[in-house]
């Protein structure tokens, strides 16, 4: 017989070489009378079949997760320069600066000679006066003067009492001479040295000279201009009211009998409230009865009366001018009311007060308030700016 090897070379099918298939074997019973078939002999392997054609293409797989960043890479080449912007538009003036010191008389430096454009030039100095000027062409201007000189007289008056604290090693609270870029006189005032304020009124609040309409918040007049000490019994209204510009004032309260609120030389412990407003003036604020606000708060406003202010708890106007018709209106301060609106307050705080007929102008006044007390504190009130 041939191998299986030599049948393969002959290349004639496999089965060619056997006999035909014999039948199927028949069925025997084992003793447990059970039937089955008898298993013949593994036959040999069979040869491998011929490759299947490539299946369909499967669907994709879920994207991988990305990978660790890689490590920078090199700096580009730095661009050329880019052309030169069009310039921006001119900035508003700043504001003018505090007047410089007033020129002298030549007779008052005891010298005859006139400051024309032949003397430009000339300086000259005074032993009584203890100042040096020069001859711009024009006019005489001064150069120099003795520090301790500042404020005294109204021949050397300093521009503010924040000038006058520059101009002096030691300075002390009391009167000085100024003279504010927007006034035409050097005139006199109260400087607290104890943050350089200028003092602009004083009200007593049991008085009507101060009340929401009087007219002396709107007229360029002074009112006892000789009492701008800190004497608490009498009013005064100064030039500074039109003339001295301010980015702060300071609001100050002194309640009969007692301090609420107020100023290093009336005791240690006393406050104040601090309002930040730039203007040209105070008159410029209030004269004009347009409403301006500000943000103090309530808690500010109250702090001025101290534990027994009383406000309602709505509306919560505050600021310059504040009307709310014929029921409360301040020149500085706040009014509140009861109902949700500004329609018809019972309550306000503040300086240059009206409501009715009730003879009041400084402190706080406080009717229909659920839940807290009515008052009518009468304050005398300060206005300081610096």
């Amino acid at each position: 017989t041939n191998t299986l090897a030599e049948r393969k070379e002959s290349r004639l099918p496999f089965f060619a070489e056997f006999g035909a298939r014999g039948d199927s074997g028949g069925t025997r019973h084992s003793r447990n009378t059970h039937t089955g078939v008898i298993k013949g002999d593994k036959g040999d392997q069979g040869m491998t079949g011929i490759k299947g054609e490539t299946g369909m293409k499967g669907e994709k797989g879920e994207a991988g997760s990305s990978g660790p960043v890689g490590p920078p890479g090199n700096s580009g080449v730095p661009g050329s320069p880019g052309n030169t912007g069009p310039s921006g538009n001119t900035g508003d003036l700043g504001r003018p600066g505090p007047q410089g010191w007033p020129g002298r008389d030549a007779d008052t430096l005891n010298s005859k000679e006139a400051c024309t454009t032949q003397t430009e030039g000339v300086f000259r100095y005074s032993k009584q006066e203890k100042s040096a000027e020069f001859c711009n062409g024009h006019q005489w201007v001064l150069m120099m003067l003795e520090r301790t000189l500042a404020g005294n007289t109204a021949n050397f008056p300093a521009s503010s009492c924040h000038h006058v604290a520059l101009l002096r090693s030691r300075p002390r609270s009391g009167v000085y001479w100024i003279q504010p870029s927007m006034s035409d006189a050097p005139f006199q005032t109260y400087c607290d040295m104890n943050g350089r304020w200028t003092l602009i009124m004083k009200i007593v609040g049991r008085k009507r000279t101060f009340a929401f309409d009087q007219a002396i918040w709107r007229t360029k007049t002074t009112y006892n201009k000789e009492d701008m000490d800190m004497d608490l019994s009498k009013e005064t209204k100064l030039q500074s009211y039109w003339t001295f510009p301010f980015s702060e004032l300071r609001l100050s309260m002194y309640s009969d009998g007692y301090i609420t609120r107020y100023l290093k030389y009336v005791g240690p412990d006393t406050q104040h409230v601090v309002l930040p407003y730039t203007s040209s003036s105070l008159y410029d604020l209030i004269a004009d009865n347009l409403y301006r606000p500000t943000r103090l708060g309530r808690s500010a406003w109250r702090s001025l009366i101290g534990f027994d202010s009383s406000l309602q708890q709505n509306c919560n106007k505050e600021g310059f001018n504040v009307i709310a018709r014929q029921h409360a209106r301040v020149r500085i301060g706040l009014v509140a009311n009861e109902q949700n609106d500004c329609n018809s307050p019972d309550s306000f705080i503040g300086f240059g007060m009206a409501r009715f007929n009730i003879p009041q102008s400084c402190g706080n006044y406080a009717t229909n308030i659920p839940g807290d007390w009515d008052t009518n504190i009468y304050t005398y009130g300060y206005i300081m700016a610096r």
